[in-house]
C-alpha cells in the first residue's frame, strides 16, 4: 500500500529521513529537487494522520540539488548542487560565528562540477564527492576545506557511503571498481573488483557487516570490510539507480530503471517485496522507522509512502518470502494490505479510487450483443482488441437474436445493419507475442 504526497514543482533527486531533537518522536523528511529547492516535510499534526506536508522550503542553489546529508550536532541540512556549491541550512535560522565574531559561511565552494554525494563523519567532518573526480573533506566548525583528493576515480564520482564500525568510506566513479578509503588518511585501503560493468551504488549494511554494491551488470555483490567478495547474485530488473539499507528489518531496498523498488533480504536473488506505482525513474529512497514505512521520490514529481513488511498479515508475509510479490499502489479503504503475484500484470492496480467504487459497465441490453455491438466497439468493450473483460467480435456474432432485447426492436435492426456496413466482423487470436514483458499490448 502507498500514499502519494503533494506533487513537487520539480522532480526529486535525493531525500533523507531525520529524527530531530530528542523528544519530538517524529521523523522528518528532507528532499532535493531539480528546481533548486530543499524541502522540509513534517507530519500533518492537524489531521492526526501519518501523512506528510511541506513545512518550509530552502532556496539558494542555481540549478538542481543533487545530494543531501544531515549534521546532527548543528541541526542543519547540507545540500550539494549542480552549481558545484555546498550549502548549510540551519533549522533554527540562527547565524553561526567564530571566536572573533565573524559569521561562518553557509556556502562552501571549491568543487568545479556538480556535487553528487555528501556524508558527515564524527568530529564535525563533512565529505563531498563531485563530477570533477575529486573527494573533499571539510571542517564544519570553521567551514574550511581540510583535504582534497584529485582523480579519486578515472571518471565522475557518483556515490559515497560511510561505515562507522570501521571508519571507512566507499565510493563509486563510473567504472566497475569500488574504492574503500581510510576516513582519516583519505587513502585507498581496498579496491572491490568483480562487476563486469559500471558499479552504480555502494552501501554499508550493518546488519550483515558488509559492503553491498550494485552494478550495471545486474548483479548485487557483498564484500567484507577488507574487500573480499562474500557473495554475488544476479537480480531480475533494470539498472540500479538508488540503494538504501534498512538495518532495523535487515533489508536492502533497490530502485531500478524499470520504476520498480525491490526489497531484498540479501540471502538470494529473489526480492521479498516489489513496490510499484511510480511512472518515472525512482531517484531516492528512505526508511521511516517509527511507522515501518518506506519513502521514495521520483522524476514523476511525486513522493510516495509505502507500507513495510510489519504491516502485512503474517501469512502473507511468509508467502512473500518466495519472491515476486507486489504491494499495490493504492491502499484499500480499510488500510489493509493486499499482496498479489506479479507474474500476472494487474490492470486494476492503475484505476482511480472513483472508478473502483463506480466501475464502468455496459448496460445489460448492450452487453449481450446484437445492435449494441457497434456501441460496445466505440468504447473499447468489443472488437478485435477489446479491453480486458470486453467482448470479442466472434462472441458478438455467435450470440442468438433472442439474447439481446435490443435486436428485436426496429432500432436494433438498424444498428445491426449499420454495424455490419461500417465494421465488418473480424476475429483476432491473441497470443503471448501480443504483449510486452510488462503485460501491455504491443499495438
Amino acid at each position: 500500500g502507498e500514499r502519494t504526497l503533494d506533487p513537487s514543482s520539480g522532480w526529486f533527486e535525493h531525500l533523507i529521513v531525520v529524527s530531530l531533537t530528542v523528544g519530538t518522536g517524529r521523523e522528518h523528511i528532507f528532499t532535493a529537487s531539480n528546481d533548486g529547492k530543499v524541502t522540509h516535510w513534517r507530519l500533518d499534526q492537524e489531521q492526526h494522520t501519518d501523512s506528510y506536508v511541506i513545512d518550509e522550503e530552502f532556496l539558494g542553489h542555481e540549478g538542481g540539488v543533487m545530494s543531501l546529508c544531515w549534521a546532527p550536532d548543528y541541526e542543519a541540512v547540507l545540500s550539494g548542487g549542480e552549481d558545484a556549491t555546498i550549502r548549510i541550512w540551519y533549522l533554527d535560522r540562527r547565524e553561526r560565528k567564530v571566536g572573533d565574531g565573524h559569521a561562518l559561511p553557509t556556502v562552501l565552494t571549491g568543487h568545479e562540477e556538480k556535487i553528487t554525494g555528501l556524508v558527515t563523519l564524527p568530529n564535525q567532518v563533512l565529505v563531498s564527492i563531485s563530477y570533477d573526480q575529486s573527494i573533499r573533506t571539510w571542517d564544519l566548525e570553521t567551514m574550511t576545506v581540510m583535504e582534497v583528493v584529485h582523480n579519486a576515480h578515472d571518471h565522475a564520482l557518483t556515490c559515497i557511503d560511510y561505515c562507522p564500525e570501521h571508519h571507512l568510506l566507499a565510493t563509486t566513479g563510473g567504472e566497475p571498481t569500488v574504492k574503500i578509503w581510510d576516513a582519516d588518511e583519505m587513502t585507498v585501503v581496498a579496491v572491490l573488483e568483480g562487476h563486469k560493468h559500471e558499479a552504480t551504488q555502494v552501501c554499508w549494511a550493518a546488519f550483515k557487516s558488509c559492503w553491498v554494491t550494485v552494478g550495471d551488470d545486474d548483479t548485487i555483490r557483498l564484500w567484507d570490510e577488507k574487500g573480499t567478495e562474500l557473495k554475488v547474485f544476479d537480480y531480475l530488473g533494470d539498472s540500479g539507480l538508488r540503494m538504501v539499507i534498512d538495518n532495523d528489518h535487515e533489508r536492502m531496498l533497490l530502485a531500478c530503471m524499470d520504476r520498480v523498488i525491490r526489497v531484498f533480504d540479501l540471502k538470494d536473488r529473489h526480492p521479498i517485496l516489489k513496490l510499484q506505482g511510480h511512472t518515472d525513474a525512482v531517484r531516492c529512497l528512505g526508511c521511516l522507522r517509527e511507522f515501518g514505512y518506506y519513502v521514495s521520490g521520483s522524476w514523476d514529481k511525486t513522493m510516495r509512502l509505502w507500507l513495510g513488511e510489519r504491516h502485512m498479515p503474517k501469512a502473507k508475509r511468509a508467502a512473500s518470502s518466495s519472491g515476486a510479490y507486489t504491494l499495490p499502489t493504492a491502499a484499500a479503504p480499510d488500510n489493509s494490505v493486499q499482496v498479489k503475484d506479479t507474474d500476472e500484470f494487474d490492470h486494476d492496480k492503475y484505476k482511480s479510487s472513483y472508478e473502483r467504487l463506480h466501475p464502468l459497465t455496459a448496460p445489460k441490453t448492450l452487453k449481450l450483443g446484437g445492435g449494441g455491438g457497434a456501441m460496445l466497439r466505440s468504447v473499447g468493450l468489443a472488437g478485435k482488441k477489446a479491453k480486458k473483460g470486453g467482448v470479442r467480435d466472434d462472441e458478438l456474432n455467435n450470440m442468438d437474436d433472442h439474447d439481446s432485447p435490443v435486436s428485436r426492436t426496429g432500432l436494433g435492426a438498424k444498428l445491426n445493419e449499420l454495424e455490419n456496413r461500417l465494421n465488418p466482423p473480424e476475429y483476432y487470436d491473441y497470443d503471448d507475442d501480443d504483449y510486452d514483458e510488462h503485460g501491455y499490448g504491443r499495438y
